[in-house]
């Protein structure tokens, strides 16, 4: 089965009919094929396909290469590209980040200035099945309970972003190849004749993700060759348990309309969260005690009207 045909019925449930959907396109394998794979498939899915590219300013003239690339590559398909550099380094350096965290704030910045202008619907951005499996061992490592392990997700919803960054809830980033492994889209790639651009940095064994990528991943693959793909599925079990966890909090907390109300479910919430399981005692009580929290302070005489 070609691999445009494994995507679009899943693709349906993503897009809608109509959406403005940038792709984001560093130049890299991952991102071209997505962004080819859209163009093969946009009839079938009613998109209207663009393309973003962000430069660092971490790579130099290599760098410089990946964008008139990228440029070369939405021009030949007549695509509007949207660009911009900024100097992450000199960024991270002011603001004492790492050059990777400076470097996905600055990204993110950029593509949803667009989301909230109303000029996209959604970004889509080119993490894989690899992306997922690496991310779910990199905080397993570090610890990390069931919304560490969900890994990626599939979509976001821009007001979920971190709040500095925006403020309108108009759009979404999307993840459409998170079930495809690295291989595939390689071997897709060559099949129609695409090249792409190779990033030095991603061989720099001295980053943990790479480490992950090329040391151990590939040692775990010796003991299950299907490792990738179970760690991509245990994110999947984890983001269900969130979604499940997160909506029944949402109605347990409502708030109250009365005082009476709110001391009937201060207690109904200190006893439930008494008689649960420890593992979900950790979900509840933190939620809990700021409902209470927040009820103790609406509720106190000196915030009731005079």
């Amino acid at each position: 089965m070609k691999l445009s045909e494994k995507l679009l019925s899943r693709w349906r449930q993503m897009f809608r009919p109509g959406d403005r959907v940038a792709v984001a396109v560093s130049g890299g394998a991952d991102s071209v094929a997505l962004l080819r794979l859209l163009l093969e498939l946009r009839a079938e899915l009613g998109i209207v396909p663009s393309a973003l590219h962000f430069n660092h300013k971490i790579r130099g003239a290599e760098a410089d290469a990946d964008e008139a690339f990228v440029k070369a590559l939405a021009a030949a398909h007549g695509l509007e590209l949207r660009a911009a550099c900024e100097d992450v380094p000199a960024y991270a350096q002011a603001q004492r980040m790492s050059l990777e965290e400076a470097a996905r704030e600055k990204r993110y910045q950029f593509f949803n200035s667009y989301i909230v202008d109303g000029m996209l619907d959604c970004v889509a951005t080119a993490h894989t099945l690899d992306d997922q499996a690496e991310t779910v061992l990199l905080r397993l490592m570090r610890g990390a309970g069931t919304r560490g392990l969900a890994g990626i997700f599939p979509e976001i919803k821009v007001e979920e972003q971190e709040r500095k960054w925006i403020g309108s809830a108009s759009g979404r980033i999307m993840r459409p190849l998170l079930w495809i492994r690295r291989r595939e889209i390689e071997e897709y790639l060559r099949a129609i004749g695409q090249q792409w651009r190779e990033d030095s940095s991603n061989r720099d064994v001295r980053h943990t993700r790479n480490r992950v990528r090329h040391e151990l991943l590939p040692l775990l693959e010796t003991f299950n060759p299907e490792i990738a793909r179970l760690l991509a599925e245990t994110a999947e079990i984890a983001r269900g348990e969130e979604d499940f966890w997160n909506s029944r909090m949402a109605y347990l907390l409502k708030p109250a309309p009365s005082e009476a109300i709110a001391a009937s479910v201060t207690g109904s919430l200190r006893r439930a969260s008494d008689s649960i399981q420890p593992s979900s005692s950790r979900r509840f009580r933190p939620a809990s005690v700021s409902r209470v929290s927040l009820m103790s302070r609406v509720l106190s005489p000196d915030s009731l009207p005079r």
